[in-house]
């Protein structure tokens, strides 16, 4: 018969090597995460959730399994529209919806729709950090905003904050029931409050352990050093306890980050970039060019006598990266700026936008008509741009989900042009301009360059 050490499921997460690592999470430990959730947020009895998140990302063990224990009632959100903020504004409602859970991009995106909000909704946001700003638009609008905290290797989540004043810090808060966190220095020893250390997780609710990685297993998931037999698990972040006994996060120890709820090794975008022949030194990382709008940016040094051909690069990543993982900038400079003890000065790295090399190079200007040239003239806008070719998907320019929901309104406030997301996804700018049909036929501006 079943026993709670056996195993509920395998969520697998990037690796720094490009070879993914799976979680092993057991019915002990989901069970122990789905009690202390409840008993932290209180969640009532029969609530209605409305499950925007895929099985493959393991907070959605808290969409299904929460409200399954409390009598209540998952409505499932089609893969196609999980980017559709308007969509789930209007779910929210008439699904009777009281709690959703998402990353503070989708939070971005249903904003981005012109969602007013829900008194009554519990409003949860992790997977990314959550900004002040972003802190500020969901208070007034929501019944509780609440911060979460947690890798995959503690089940799901391990601590929460209810937001109430966006002016405070923004804190990961206190550890779940059952949970327990511990913020050590180098030497495994416990540093006082207020100082900033490795932040460990501790409690019956930690993973067993990676599938087929003991030698990993053995680097994370260390003995503890207060309690017998026991084990806590690195959690790669660093932290610090505040004064009021709250967690507070501080950043990565190493060179995973978490974007748009995906969690990403960017070691293993730079060693996907180190096996294309024309690379010498590869540097990826994120950057936020505009409040809420982070994106990857990959950076190359080519190998002596290597031509520049940034679609080849492009293309060589597509080939062993998922997309989430594609950087949405490429740039190749002529070497990388170094800091005083000779590392990569990533501070020093240039903008995407001060060096024109795009991975779709946009030197060849073509004629367009003048519906595409509207068009255009919005993706040259929110992509800053100079110029884009019929044949430019908005994806493969730059563009990510946040700025595709600004492209969906201008269409439709501009142009009477009612497109989605998977438009942009899928089509190119002439696919795109070529959905709508005109009653008189729009004739091409040959004097029109953009």
């Amino acid at each position: 018969g079943p026993d709670p050490a056996d195993l509920a499921y395998i969520i697998y997460t990037s690796g720094s090597t490009g070879k993914p690592k799976g979680v092993e999470i057991s019915h002990r430990a989901a069970v122990y995460f789905l009690q202390a959730i409840r008993e932290k947020l209180a969640f009532p009895i029969g609530l209605r959730t409305l499950a925007i998140t895929t099985i493959s990302f393991d907070i959605s063990v808290l969409e299904i399994f929460s409200t399954l224990t409390l009598s209540g009632t998952v409505v499932l959100v089609e893969a196609e529209r999980i980017t559709d903020g308007a969509y789930i504004s209007e779910a929210l409602q008439s699904e009777a919806i009281d709690l959703l859970q998402a990353t503070p991009a989708t939070w971005r995106l249903l904003l981005a729709s012109g969602w007013q909000g829900k008194s009554s909704l519990w409003a949860l946001s992790g997977g990314e950090a959550l900004s002040r700003d972003l802190a500020r638009e969901l208070i007034p609008r929501v019944g509780q905003l609440w911060n979460v905290y947690g890798p995959t290797e503690a089940t799901v989540w391990a601590t929460a904050e209810h937001i109430v004043d966006p002016e405070a810090p923004i804190c990961i808060g206190s550890v779940l029931p059952s949970y327990e966190a511990y913020i050590l220095d180098a030497r495994g020893q416990a540093l006082p409050q207020g100082a900033i250390g490795q932040l460990y997780l501790a409690g019956p609710a930690l993973a067993r352990g990676y599938r087929g990685r003991p030698d990993l297993t053995s680097d994370r998931f260390i003995p503890h050093p207060f309690q017998a037999e026991a084990l806590m698990y690195d959690t790669g972040d660093l932290a610090r306890l505040r004064a009021d006994g709250r967690l507070e996060y501080i950043s990565r120890r190493d060179k995973q980050v978490k974007l748009r709820g995906f969690r990403i090794e960017l070691g293993e975008i730079e060693s996907s970039m180190m096996t294309h022949s024309a690379v010498q030194q590869a540097v990826c990382l994120v950057r936020e060019l505009s409040p809420g709008d982070q994106r990857l940016v990959a950076y190359a040094v080519l190998k002596p006598a290597q031509k520049l051909d940034l679609a080849a690069i492009s293309q060589h990543l597509s080939h062993s990266l998922p997309r989430y993982m594609l950087p949405q900038h490429l740039l190749v400079l002529d070497s990388f700026p170094l800091t005083g003890s000779g590392k990569v000065d990533s501070k020093a790295l240039p903008s995407p936008f001060s060096v024109r090399q795009e991975v779709q190079p946009l030197a060849i200007v073509e004629r367009l008509n003048p519906l595409e040239c509207k068009i255009a003239a919005i993706f040259c806008e929110l992509l800053d741009l100079k110029s884009v070719k019929a044949s430019d998907n908005f994806f493969d320019l730059g563009g990510h989900s946040l700025l595709a929901i600004k492209v969906l309104h201008r269409c439709q406030e501009e142009l009477a042009m009612n497109l989605k997301i998977r438009d942009l996804l899928l089509l190119s700018l002439a696919q795109l301009a070529a959905l709508y049909v005109p009653e008189q036929p729009l004739a091409r501006s040959p004097g029109d360059r953009r």
